[in-house]
């Protein structure tokens, strides 16, 4: 008897987690499997929602005119990721990529999406997904980071062996035809033996018109393996260094990408460190420090209101910065999780929104949460879980993202 109750038992395991959903790696809607959940979140609205059978981690959310685009990686695959453009309306898959490799930044101008496709710069059709051009990487040459100003893409490639290459170029690219121009190149030999790899750009064009390119950069040095953050600014136009602030915080690593207001441009070193430079007149406005307790880790950052708002890292802390002198407004501590795999970040209607392990956040202009949605709740049976990457639609607001194994499109209620 006992046999026979163990047999029914799983079986019924079985047409619970087994049959409910598919098991070929596709996109299903609204498969409810398993969940335990009970509770139903009250500021957000489910629009629509597709469910993975197999699992994924979502690096981005691309919010175009036409679609929505989600860059994942498959449960299982590693450095392999899938490229998905979804209707906005329905969900509806228009279509895929596959095996894309390992993107890790995009940026949409008009209905082309360029995007670091493992070491290559790719320019996509948003509407059709056929590939434009590419800038192909290879052993000895990989993309470190790239932006688009005054009508041209300014990127960094490094060359050489090893794990950055001993010289680093800066090359203006028109981004119709991918066709380059090599700007400027900085040495290890000139940077006392450090090899650079650029992560975090921007762009400032100076009242005398010469167009600069400030940075933060990982510094190598390949004979000790060791590492340091620099922060320098590089004179497009006059083909020199415009302001070489070297290693500025004097720590082993860099922190979010640097942004820039007016001529004012804000940078955060070492996960403690924060800083306000004038870039007109190359003069230090503030530095100041958080305790350890408060690190953040190496994401982005957003101005609101007057406050420099720095994404939530691997410490879970995230932090608020007075942009007048560098002080902290405040600091939330192990409440809303972590960065969850790719730091994320929106400004919409006078509001910042987040994603983090713990949930997905909005935020007012003095950094209070205004409404949530943390990762015990539900949208709907079924459709919750941790919170990855989002955008927004600037047309209605629409938010799109993924919870857990869901692809999702939200609304505030």
């Amino acid at each position: 008897m006992r046999i026979l109750v163990y047999i029914v038992f799983a079986i019924l395991l079985f047409l619970q987690f087994g049959m409910s959903c598919k098991k070929e790696p596709t996109l299903e809607p609204d498969c409810t499997s398993g969940s335990t959940k009970t509770d139903f979140n009250e500021d957000f609205e489910l629009v629509w929602n597709k469910r993975s059978s197999t699992g994924f981690t979502c690096y981005s959310t691309v919010v175009t005119p036409s679609n929505v685009i989600y860059f994942l990686d498959p449960a299982g695959f590693g450095n392999s990721e899938t490229i998905i453009a979804l209707d906005k309306v329905t969900g509806d898959t228009l279509w895929a990529k596959y095996n894309q490799g390992s993107n890790r930044k995009q940026l949409l101008i008009g209905n082309k999406l360029y995007f670091d496709g493992q070491g290559d710069l790719r320019c996509i059709d948003v509407t059709s997904g056929n590939i434009l051009w590419s800038i192909n990487g290879n052993s000895n040459k990989t993309l470190n980071d790239f932006i688009y100003a005054n009508n041209k893409i300014y990127a960094f490639f490094d060359l050489g062996g090893g794990i950055v290459g001993d010289s680093t170029k800066l090359y203006t690219i028109n981004p119709v035809n991918g066709s380059s121009i090599e700007k400027f190149t900085l040495y290890g030999s000139g940077r006392n033996g450090f090899n650079q790899a650029p992560k975090g750009m921007v762009y400032y064009q100076h009242p005398n018109g010469n167009e600069i390119i400030f940075t933060q950069s990982i510094g190598y040095k390949p004979s000790i393996t060791t590492e340091r953050g620099e922060y320098f600014a590089i004179d497009i136009t006059n083909d020199s260094m415009y302001w070489d602030l070297g290693s500025y915080f004097n720590y082993g690593a860099i922190g979010s990408s640097p942004i820039i207001e007016s001529n004012i441009v804000f940078i955060h070193g070492g996960f403690i460190g924060s800083s306000s430079l004038n870039l007109q007149n190359k003069t230090i406005n503030w530095r100041t420090q958080v305790s350890a307790s408060k690190r953040t880790g190496k994401g982005i950052m957003l101005i609101l209101n007057g406050k420099l708002l720095q994404s939530l890292g691997n410490n879970y802390n995230l932090n608020i910065i007075n942009t007048s002198d560098g002080s902290l407004h405040k600091n939330y501590n192990n409440t809303m999780g972590f960065d969850n795999w790719s730091p994320n970040m929106k400004k919409y209607n006078n509001h910042i929104y987040l994603t983090s392990t713990a949930g997905l956040y909005k935020l007012d202009g003095n950094g209070e949460i205004v409404k949530q949605i943390l990762t015990r709740e539900l949208l709907a049976e079924g459709v919750g879980g941790s919170y990855q990457y989002m955008d927004i639609d600037p047309i209605n607001g629409y938010i799109y993202c993924t919870a857990g194994n869901n692809i999702i499109c939200i609304k505030e209620k």
